[in-house]
């Protein structure tokens, strides 16, 4: 499946029906919308009230409806998407960004009126060799447990 067929902007466009715009990845037990065609001002695109109505139809159908965007800094995308989702986290990659770009990043989400509720790093590189990480005097450990 390319990115460019039957996704988002066709949706919008209302040149296809949902149906046709969820495509089932049935090995990971989710549904997946793909992009579309990239319009030449997608943050436009976004703002439209089909977009609005799109997500609605999703949340009353999926209990969890998850949406990935461009970085903030780069272009308005997220901050138009994040008023519109029920909370948003920033993902950034471990030591890829400055403090000030985070600090930037943070401050035009929440000026935006976004619900950020927190920030994820991904890509972390292996810190000990114990079960847990450390930074300076603190260790922090994670364990999980059955609810059952």
């Amino acid at each position: 499946m390319l990115i460019e067929e039957n996704g988002l902007s066709e949706l919008i466009f209302d040149s296809i029906s949902l149906e046709e715009a969820i495509h089932p990845i049935e090995d990971a037990h989710f549904d997946f919308i793909a992009t579309g065609a990239i319009p030449p001002n997608p943050s436009e695109l976004l703002l439209h009230e089909r977009f609005t109505n799109i997500l609605d139809k999703l949340s009353k159908q999926y209990d969890l409806v998850i949406i990935d965007s461009p970085p903030i800094l780069a272009v308005t995308d997220a901050a138009v998407i994040g008023r519109l989702a029920g909370a948003t986290l920033m993902v950034i990659k471990a030591g890829q960004h400055p403090a000030r770009e985070l600090e930037q990043s943070t401050k035009r989400l929440i000026q935006a009126g976004v619900n950020l509720k927190g920030i994820v790093f991904n890509d972390l590189p292996e810190l000990t060799s114990r079960p847990g990480y450390g930074y300076g005097k603190y260790v922090y450990q994670y364990s999980y447990k059955s609810g059952k």
